[in-house]
């Protein structure tokens, strides 16, 4: 199967995709041929991983869309910018331009999974890892 054209079937290989072998989706049957498989929704991430960021980007039953901060390379690093934070209701002003991420967004436990504390759901989480002050 080296001369299917995945590009054919409105999800192209890109990124870290590209370099996956067909059974990771497809698996394989008798003969070790790949099963052809229509994954539902296949173009969301949420088709074929898991929520990495334990429901903190969900809104109602739907994730928002992974690639505003991820894209297909990679999962890590993300490519939320700081001026994608600057638009959110914690801007980057003053001395927390200089501030690593990871100071603010520690891993904490969240529904079971150790992940990145992100967003106002997550806030008491994040609230007992920033220092005295800094949300007065």
């Amino acid at each position: 199967m080296k001369t299917f054209d995945h590009a054919t079937t409105g999800f192209p290989l890109r990124g870290s995709h590209a370099a996956l072998v067909c059974a990771t989706c497809h698996g394989t049957a008798a003969g070790a041929r790949v099963t052809p498989v229509m994954l539902e929704g296949f173009a969301r991430c949420a088709a074929c991983h898991a929520d990495p960021h334990a429901g903190q980007f969900t809104r109602g039953a739907a994730i928002t869309d992974c690639g505003k901060c991820h894209n297909e390379d990679r999962f890590v690093p993300t490519i939320f910018s700081a001026a994608m934070h600057n638009a959110t209701r914690f801007p980057l002003d003053g001395g927390h331009e200089a501030v690593p991420c990871v100071k603010c967004h520690a891993a904490e436990l969240i529904a079971g999974k150790r992940v990145q504390v992100f967003t106002l759901a997550a806030l008491p989480a994040l609230v007992q890892v920033l220092p005295a002050g800094c949300l007065a």
